[in-house]
């Protein structure tokens, strides 16, 4: 192989490495990282808080949360507090025993809404009075993410790498062709 070819798969490759890598971050969106309780779980005793943490900083001021009691209608909204990547929601107390549902609005960083929540249920009735004067929340019925990456379906980067690493090699085949010629 010549300095010509080798030039040629160079710029082959940093082309099709200037093409993946900032659809890849720009792509990238709030997600959850872990959450307290964890969905799904069952706690014997209502919890203080629930936590949710998220990959990266949120918009503090954009921080909404709902309560949904087992079969969705609104218990009350809370106001979270937010500390960098942490959400946490206040618990309220006098709350019966059953599943419950914690509806959440974030907005990233770069202002993109992100809404999801976290199910999990409780066997003991809470303590105190239950709260008054609740504001509705309803999150956005449109999906905040691909589609695919809420259903747990496959992401198109990875076809997406793979059909440039094609071209490129097929680049190079053509390159290393004509040099032959």
């Amino acid at each position: 192989m010549n300095l010509r070819h080798v030039r040629s798969v160079a710029v082959v490759l940093a082309i099709a490495a200037g093409v993946v890598m900032p659809a890849t971050a720009a792509t990238a969106h709030t997600e959850v990282v872990s959450t307290l309780p964890s969905a799904g779980a069952v706690l014997n005793a209502a919890p203080n808080s629930v936590a949710i943490t998220f990959n990266e900083a949120l918009l503090a001021a954009s921080v909404e949360a709902s309560i949904l009691d087992s079969v969705g209608a609104l218990i009350t909204s809370v106001t979270p507090e937010v500390d960098g990547t942490v959400v946490t929601i206040p618990w309220p107390a006098g709350l019966a025993a059953g599943g419950y549902e914690v509806a959440y609005r974030v907005a990233s960083g770069d202002g993109h809404p992100v809404t999801g929540s976290v199910a999990f249920s409780v066997t003991t009735e809470s303590a105190l009075a239950p709260p008054s004067g609740a504001t509705p929340f309803a999150p956005d019925p449109a999906p905040s993410e691909p589609a695919a990456a809420e259903a747990g379906g496959v992401s198109i980067y990875p076809f997406l790498l793979v059909f440039l690493l094609v071209v490129a090699i097929a680049g190079v085949a053509v390159t290393l062709r004509r040099g032959r010629r």
